[in-house]
């Protein structure tokens, strides 16, 4: 009898009929070349494992020497289908693009020819000779072609399997997807183990076909149960690479774990630099912000990215969670919106300058109907008196003196309303035309323009301190506070000027006007700034109005304060002084 049956033979024959159990799920495979690949894996381990059975039930040399040709088409073209297999899996598509992928078909076409013609070159297997022990009658020496055969095989495997490994590596932080990269993984190790075992010696059996056969379960599972292909690098490659908007992948600990293209030239970083960051420091936003936006099922905010400008982006956060419904990470998209927000910052900058302008349009309005019209009844009132005057026998050249008198005055106090109400229209408006100017001589030309006779001025600002500033506008705050000290106290008064000194006695605090009057009531100082407001029956109400509102358009910020001589003190501040 030339061939024996065994129980060890029921192992492989399961093998032959298992391998192909991925079959059926064929139709899930989007790329035609994961369905050559399943082809060549599952029918080269089918015929590896008929021909083990007929080398373990051959009774003589020659039958097993027939198997043992059969069963080299195994190893010779499951290497092969597990390369395509992984190139295609993880994207690596320059190694079997479909013109060049009968290429790595050569070498096993090649060794199955030198193994059926073997006896004529001996390339294969060196040497052939019965043996005793052992499930096997015969035993041999592997020839030059077998080591060449059996290094191509290994070399595929191992390039394929790290391709797989590297590419979940990449997703694996804190058992992310564990049991697809297991599904994957624990089958081909078991393989390769075999392989080595029998080749080192190990085994007498070769039980490689059978591992084929826990792959074709393993993978079946993975393909059914697990989703394997739902998010597989090929989809994740073509879907989330050609993305316009950013992603990035974070683990449970806000850790980032991958990112696409798209997120890398958005974020200025390369993918190595970004994965193992803090989502919070990519992103700049509060830490409440980060966490309510990670524990909502779905959420967006809108965050900021500080590169060499300031980025506005508008994120989208999704959670990951497990079968078991344990939340791994999220995704989160983004897209800049940083012409929007500034759109929008504009609109709002519009909005507040058309709230102003309507504001001063109704000041206008207040000074037309009230201020105005008390010079123009003092004027009517003396053109009465004047002409009264003239209308008599003799002309009462007192009282006509008197009328034009006060005509003079009233035409004079008018003169200064409308020129303060100019001055006020132009003070509010946004300094846009700023340039350096020496902040010492400017306090000095509007002492001169001020002519506060019998006050004196002691100027202590270094000659060498200079602002950013619209010059005649500058010039009008300081006119109109030394006006504001000498109108406002009985005696003539002794003013100072300086620099607000900054606690780490830099020189970017500001600069003061002070003088050693009888101050400001604390009672009048939250009114003191708007307009119209005054206490001299002579004033306007407009001057210091329009020194805050300079103060105001050139972004510093104006207070007052007691003088160390119980004077009033203003502080200008927020105002970068160079020297």
């Amino acid at each position: 009898m030339v061939y024996e049956l065994s129980p060890l033979l029921l192992p492989f024959a399961l093998t032959t009929v298992g391998v192909f159990l991925p079959w059926y799920l064929v139709d899930t495979f989007s790329d035609d070349r994961f369905q050559i690949a399943l082809a060549v894996f599952s029918l080269s381990f089918a015929v590896w494992s008929l021909g083990v059975i007929g080398r373990l039930s051959a009774t003589t040399v020659a039958a097993e020497r027939l198997w043992h040709n059969v069963r080299f088409a195994g190893p010779a073209f499951s290497s092969v289908g597990y390369f395509v297999f992984a190139a295609v899996y993880t994207n690596h598509d320059t190694w079997v693009q479909r013109r060049r992928l009968w290429l790595l078909f050569i070498l096993p076409t090649l060794t199955t020819a030198l193994v059926w013609t073997n006896p004529q070159h001996m390339l294969v297997r060196a040497a052939v000779e019965p043996s005793n022990s052992g499930p096997f009658m015969m035993s041999f020496t592997p020839g030059v072609w077998f080591v060449v055969h059996a290094a191509y095989s290994y070399a595929l495997v191992v390039v394929g399997t790290g391709w797989i490994v590297s590419r979940f590596l990449k997703f694996q932080t804190d058992s992310y997807f564990p049991k697809q990269t297991l599904s994957v993984l624990v089958s081909v190790v078991v393989i390769m183990a075999a392989a080595v075992g029998h080749n080192l010696g190990l085994t007498a059996i070769e039980w490689t076909p059978v591992g084929g056969g826990l792959w074709g379960v393993i993978f079946t599972i993975a393909v059914s149960e697990y989703r394997m292909f739902d998010l597989s690098p090929l989809a994740r490659d073509v879907v989330v690479e050609n993305m316009e908007d950013g992603m990035v992948v974070t683990n449970a600990d806000s850790e980032i774990v991958d990112v696409n293209s798209a997120a890398e030239q958005a974020l200025g970083m390369s993918g190595s630099e970004l994965i193992g960051t803090q989502l919070a420091e990519v992103f700049f936003a509060t830490p409440e912000t980060i966490e309510r936006a990670l524990a909502a099922e779905s959420s967006t905010q809108t965050v900021d990215v500080q590169q060499d400008e300031q980025r506005h982006y508008e994120i989208s956060v999704s959670p990951i969670s497990l079968p078991s419904n344990d939340a791994v990470g999220c995704v989160i998209l983004f897209a800049e919106v940083t012409d929007r927000v500034e759109r929008q910052q504009q609109l709002a900058a519009q909005k507040q300058s058309l709230e102003r302008q309507n504001e001063r349009l109704d000041e206008f309005a207040s000074v037309a109907s009230h201020d105005l019209r008390n010079p123009l009844s003092t004027i009517d009132g003396w053109l009465n008196v004047a002409d009264g005057a003239l209308t008599g026998d003799d002309v009462a050249r007192d009282e006509m003196e008197k009328a034009l008198e006060n005509i003079e005055q009233a035409h004079e106090r008018m003169d200064n309303i409308v020129d303060g109400l100019l001055r006020l229209a132009r003070a509010g408006r946004v300094v846009d035309d700023a340039e350096t100017v020496e902040l010492a001589a400017v306090a000095d030309d509007a002492w001169d323009h001020a002519a506060v006779n019998d006050c004196e001025l002691d100027a202590a600002i270094p000659a060498d301190a200079t602002v950013d500033a619209d010059r005649d506008r500058l010039l009008q705050v300081f006119e109109n506070l030394y006006r504001n000290a000498a109108d406002h106290n009985q005696k003539p008064v002794t003013l100072r000027t300086g620099v607000v000194e900054t606690e780490d006695m830099s020189t970017d605090g500001g600069f003061y006007i002070e003088d050693d009057g009888r101050g400001i009531p604390d009672q009048i100082t939250e009114n003191i700034f708007e307009h119209g407001y005054t206490t001299d029956s002579e004033g306007t109400g407009i001057g210091l109005s329009i020194v805050q509102d300079i103060v105001t358009a050139h972004g510093w910020e104006i207070d007052i304060t007691t003088g160390p001589d119980g004077g009033a003190r203003f502080e200008i501040t927020g105002v970068t002084i160079s020297r």
